[in-house]
């Protein structure tokens, strides 16, 4: 029941950007990269909407890139346009949020999958928060436009001592499970156009 209200939760929040006809990517050159998918996605929240508050701090870390600005002390950005990952870390008092985000080229040649990572985190361990959500996105080439989609391939689980890492090196998705300190990892692997368990 717990998965279900949190999944529940999920689809209400995401509600806002995929009801509407799509998000347009804006880019120079031939073919997005992960930055212009990222940005795209953060700019398509409305900037006084609740989801905004899970999104605020990533916003302001990458409009201090784009002006080569120093980050806020607690905060680590890495944009690495190359392998197709960004990554966003607030660390203060022990409390972490965590945002990943990159993006797969699927096997038609004519999407993309974008995923946006985030978890929250307690000295290092996962601690489930009011905006931890791991969601996709299919870009399409002919439109220039991503939209919503369900996840390919498995379900996400929502709950304390669970979280999700997405690729920055290969292609697959690590679920990160902790069970009394202990840390154990399965892999998601990429199959062209979603996951296989």
């Amino acid at each position: 029941m717990k998965r279900l209200s949190f999944a529940i939760m999920l689809a209400l929040c995401t509600m806002g950007v995929w009801a509407q006809e799509g998000i347009k990517v804006e880019f120079e050159g031939a073919t997005p990269n992960i930055f212009d998918l990222a940005w795209s996605y953060l700019l398509n929240y409305d900037s006084n909407s609740e989801d905004s508050e899970a999104t605020s701090g990533i916003r302001d870390a990458m409009e201090r890139y784009l002006q080569n600005e120093n980050q806020d002390k607690n905060v680590t950005l890495i944009v690495d346009k190359k392998a197709g990952f960004i990554s966003y870390k607030h660390l203060h008092q022990g409390h972490a949020q965590l945002i990943e985000m990159c993006f797969w080229n699927e096997s038609d040649k004519k999407h993309k999958l974008f995923a946006f990572s985030n978890w929250s985190y307690f000295n290092d361990h996962p601690e489930l928060g009011q905006f931890d959500a791991l969601a996709f996105y299919r870009y399409d080439n002919a439109t220039k436009t991503m939209e919503y989609t369900l996840t390919p391939g498995f379900d996400v689980i929502f709950e304390n001592g669970v979280s999700y890492s997405l690729p920055r090196v290969g292609k697959d998705i690590k679920v990160n499970k902790w069970n009394k300190g202990v840390k154990t990892q399965t892999t998601l692997k990429w199959n062209g156009h979603g996951f296989d368990k």
